[in-house]
């Protein structure tokens, strides 16, 4: 049976080159009005073998997971099933940037200036501790390397301030799945995040104050 990323896949213009604005604003079209259950696509695209399910998440690559925070209860609102980009690994976590936080507008041209940092790492030791059989497949060399200190610095790569989040792996619910390259842009439009506690449009709100400012 065929997954929606692999129909969308499909269903992409090959004149549309890879990384392009133009690849991002017709995806954003395609899927903007889809109605997807996060727990049916995340059993769904794991079954068909496009997503792979992972032990541990590494810098640079992109995963997708259910996620309860700690202390929800003061939290104005939070994400329950975060896409998020991994910046750096911590003892007992990660920090990353979780594209759900981004009006979808601002989401694209922030993933168009990340893909200028995108480089294919085939000295880096990969395990199967990285995943379940992935670990042999070449896209987890493929990676975004960023920093945060540099993002700091970098007037075209504002947006991270309103997505930027620490994650803790003990609340992270089973296990994290990793995006394949060939997806991240498909999978940065799909509207799968799962809001709680506040609206997405008021949600978005905050994020372009957080970047612009009032």
């Amino acid at each position: 049976m065929e997954s929606l990323l692999q129909r969308i896949q499909r269903e992409t213009p090959a004149e549309l080159a890879s990384r392009s604005l133009q690849a991002m604003y017709w995806l954003r079209q395609r899927v903007q009005n889809l109605k997807i259950n996060s727990e049916a696509f995340y059993k769904g695209e794991y079954a068909t073998g496009e997503l792979s399910k992972v032990k541990r998440q590494l810098e640079g690559r992109m995963y997708l997971f259910f996620y309860e925070p700690l202390g929800k209860k003061t939290l104005p609102y939070y994400d329950r099933f975060p896409l998020v980009l991994v910046i750096e690994r911590l003892s007992d976590g990660f920090i990353g940037l979780n594209m759900h936080y981004l009006p979808p507008l601002t989401r694209i041209r922030f993933l168009y200036q990340l893909f200028r940092y995108e480089m294919y790492d085939d000295d880096e030791g990969i395990t199967e501790e990285d995943s379940y059989g992935a670990s042999n497949e070449g896209f987890m060399n493929t990676k975004i390397r960023i920093k945060y200190d540099f993002m700091k610095g970098a007037s075209k790569l504002k947006p991270f301030k309103a997505c930027i989040k620490r994650y803790k792996y003990s609340q992270i619910e089973g296990r994290a799945l990793i995006i394949k390259p060939d997806h991240w842009e498909a999978m940065s439009m799909l509207p799968l995040a799962q809001w709680k506690k506040q609206k997405q449009q008021r949600i978005w709100e905050d994020s372009l104050e957080k970047i612009y400012g009032k």
